[in-house]
């Protein structure tokens, strides 16, 4: 069997870092031109994301240093890109406070206040800009996953207490389905 290479989807899943990886504390420097790299890391990133069934996924989180982050875009449809080197152009002043998780805290939420309507602009896979307005549920993903890239995540959106006792509810939890259910 011979293929050739140009029409092989070449997909891999990345692990992703550990909530303490300070790695996850840094931001992310533009992500170069090379359509190939970006090709690949977009691959990677929504296949990851797919096999955590996370509903975004920053670059940085699984130890790709790149400014680039996979989301759905349009949650109705399942419509899911990868955004290079996006940005917020304009945020309403309308907020909601929703709750929110994250992969690399499985099984912790908290409720986090953010803006309702975004404008943004990223690049695609192959360099093109888009811009668009996302809103609700799109919004907040974009934003989180934008946070990431800036070097901080959800849990710095809240207080110590709040985070402190959303942890404490996880570890009970946690304790509870052990006695429950057992080691699975």
């Amino acid at each position: 069997f011979i293929a050739l290479r140009r029409n092989i989807k070449i997909m891999a899943t990345y692990d992703l870092l550990k909530n303490n990886d300070p790695r996850l504390k840094i931001k992310l420097e533009s992500v170069d031109d090379n359509v190939s790299d970006r090709l690949t890391l977009q691959n990677n990133l929504l296949e990851t994301m797919d096999k955590y069934n996370g509903l975004g996924l920053a670059a940085n989180q699984c130890g790709i240093m790149q400014r680039a982050f996979a989301a759905y875009i349009d949650w109705p449809d399942r419509v899911k890109t990868v955004c290079f080197n996006p940005e917020i152009v304009w945020s309403s002043e309308e907020t909601s406070f929703e709750e929110e998780g994250c992969l690399t805290y499985p099984g912790l939420y908290l409720k986090i206040r953010r803006p309702v309507a975004i404008k943004v602009t990223y690049e695609n896979v192959e360099g093109n800009v888009s811009t668009q307005n996302l809103k609700d549920l799109e919004a907040r993903i974009f934003q989180h996953e934008y946070d990431h890239m800036n070097g901080y995540d959800f849990t710095t959106k809240v207080s110590p207490l709040v985070l402190q006792r959303a942890k404490k509810k996880l570890k009970n939890n946690i304790k509870k389905n052990l006695r429950k259910y057992g080691n699975i």
